[in-house]
């Protein structure tokens, strides 16, 4: 989902020595050509749109049920194009005239259990980190280990809104919201305004299920 990311940041990764030096785009080279070709291109200059789901408050701190939440799903999606030259909209038609291309298709993919996954994972480990304790909530593990999503919008969610970048590459923070109820605050990529979300960490929400 965000491999073209990862090369732009050089983010840590376990196939480091098996990363591409090349990318394939969906290329036209005349407004006639029916279809699109495949060009690939040097990562360094590749084009890519970086997209975050949107969700509402955890069900938790919106004072839903655990039975009432929602599975990983999304109604909208956050989408911003990405380069690792000048703005997106700059570099589109840079890069099209350099291939000589009528128009580019830059593609992304959302998947949402998968991101679901990852903001469990980056909560759980942070918060044994900061609080020193692994009594958390249950559902945080079958979530991680994709075993059970049914019941991830009770405790993940997310700002609604547009935000606006930061000058750091991301955020933690620990939210305490009751005596019972703790989440992680996490925003990743913040240069690029990306959403805020919470992960709800607290073991209080196992008791719902009773």
């Amino acid at each position: 989902m965000y491999g073209p990311l990862r090369l732009l940041y050089n983010l840590p990764s376990r196939r480091r020595k098996k990363r591409p030096e090349k990318l394939p785009l969906k290329v036209k080279f005349s407004a006639e050509q029916p279809d699109w070709e495949l060009v690939d291109v040097k990562q360094e200059e590749y084009p890519f749109l970086v997209t975050f789901p949107y969700f509402g408050a955890p069900g938790i701190l919106a004072g839903k049920s655990l039975h009432e939440s929602e599975g990983p799903t999304t109604r909208s999606l956050w989408i911003r194009g990405g380069c690792p030259f000048a703005s997106f909209d700059e570099f589109l038609p840079a890069l099209a005239r350099k291939l000589n291309a009528y128009s580019l298709f830059p593609e992304s993919k959302a998947d949402v259990p998968s991101f679901c996954r990852l903001l469990a994972k980056i909560a759980y480990s942070f918060a044994v980190a900061e609080i020193r304790t692994q009594a958390f909530a249950a559902d945080l593990a079958n979530i991680i280990l994709g075993k059970d999503l049914n019941f991830c919008r009770y405790y993940i969610g997310s700002v609604f809104q547009d935000e606006p970048p930061r000058n750091i590459l991301h955020d933690l923070a620990i939210l305490k919201f009751s005596s019972n109820v703790v989440a992680v605050k996490i925003r990743l990529l913040c240069k690029l305004g990306t959403p805020t979300y919470f992960v709800v960490v607290s073991k209080d929400p196992s008791q719902q299920r009773q």
